[in-house]
């Protein structure tokens, strides 16, 4: 005669899956975003080679952050040209920047214009100005499309990270966030570990 499992046995093999699944789908969830990361960081480091070659064009002088356009200029959004639209011929893709963990802020905060945010403070300066380019961080996850605050930075500075503020860097990432350097480099941080990052006049 076959014997089935009791209700005590079923129950004992539904509780070891739930525990399973519990300690599992948080690493999956880590997994997961480590890839989004790694993807984010890709196109964090396509951006900065195009700015560098946008340089190159124009004497050396990086990306402005944005300037006024006419209405019917093809790039007008509210007035202005901002600094991703200034360098997409250099990317043909405008796919790189969209962060895939960056989630809509706001109804002006999509697709492109939520996910990066350029260093306002160093924008159109010519690159001989900067003497620790490796350092000078030049673009950062975001919530919206404006630059970071980065008058307010100081060394290791915790408020320069914010999961709310538009204008702060964006710990999205497994509890840091993504940055592109004037140097063309790209890397994960979670703190800023010198008061160079933020000194565009060394």
């Amino acid at each position: 005669m076959k014997r089935g499992f009791t209700l005590i046995e079923l129950l004992v093999v539904i509780a070891i899956i739930a525990i399973l699944a519990a300690i599992l789908f948080p690493v999956f969830a880590r997994a997961r975003e480590k890839a989004r990361q790694t993807s984010c960081l890709s196109n964090e480091k396509q951006i900065m080679l195009a700015q560098l070659a946008y340089a190159q064009d124009y004497d050396e002088t990086w990306v402005p952050w944005r300037y006024p356009v006419p209405a019917d200029h093809p790039d007008y959004d509210h007035g202005y040209r901002y600094w991703y639209d200034t360098v997409q011929p250099y990317v043909k893709n405008e796919n790189i920047f969209v962060c895939p963990s960056s989630k809509p802020f706001g109804s002006n905060c999509r697709g492109i214009r939520g996910a990066y945010g350029l260093n306002i403070w160093a924008d159109q300066m010519r690159m001989a100005e900067y003497d620790y380019p490796s350092e000078l961080i030049m673009i950062c996850d975001t919530n919206c499309y404006r630059p970071c605050s980065w008058d307010n930075y100081v060394s290791n500075a915790t408020h320069a990270f914010s999961d709310t503020s538009y204008a702060n860097i964006h710990r999205r990432h497994n509890g840091g966030a993504n940055v592109g350097y004037a140097d063309g480099h790209a890397k994960w941080i979670t703190e800023l570990a010198s008061e160079r990052n933020i000194n565009p006049n060394p």
